[in-house]
């Protein structure tokens, strides 16, 4: 029994070690797109973690031009559902939101969200093929549009 124990936590380790999401990563402002709302934002930085399977974990940390820091933790069900979700998304509270989180491969995530069940927004995030970047697209139901360009740190 220790042996299939060991041997699963050995698996394991090495799925997540291989993860080309997992880590941090630091937006580059001059090749990124950000909205007018975000257009005080100097610097972030966005560490992925992956603390159960089938779940990611982002902790953003926000820098604006007055140097106020700012953190949002989100934990991501990759599980294709809708889950409630609170805070803001692109300046905008997420009153009666839910998410919905979908990883279709190692380097893509798709999310989508709602209010009050209709479309309100979706997020794409994907990892080059050479792992040194992350491109994150956001479009909002108005048309609104953002592309974040990071770099693996």
């Amino acid at each position: 029994m220790s042996v299939l124990v060991v041997g699963f936590l050995m698996t394991a380790t090495a799925i997540y070690a291989a993860d080309p999401l997992l880590g941090t990563w630091k937006l580059n402002v001059e090749k990124s797109k950000l909205p007018p709302q975000v257009a005080d934002l100097k610097a972030e930085s966005k560490t992925f973690e992956a603390p159960a399977p089938d779940t990611i974990r982002t902790t953003s940390v926000f820098t604006r031009a007055n140097r106020e820091t700012s953190r949002a933790v989100n934990t991501l069900p990759m599980d294709g559902k809708d889950h409630p979700t609170t805070g803001r998304f692109n300046g905008k509270p997420l009153a009666n939101t839910t998410m919905n989180f979908e990883r279709p491969d190692q380097r893509h995530i798709n999310g989508v969200f709602k209010r009050d069940g209709k479309l309100y927004g979706t997020l794409k995030w994907t990892v080059s093929e050479d792992g040194k970047t992350l491109t994150e697209f956001r479009t909002l139901s108005d048309g609104t549009e953002e592309t974040d360009i990071l770099e693996r740190q």
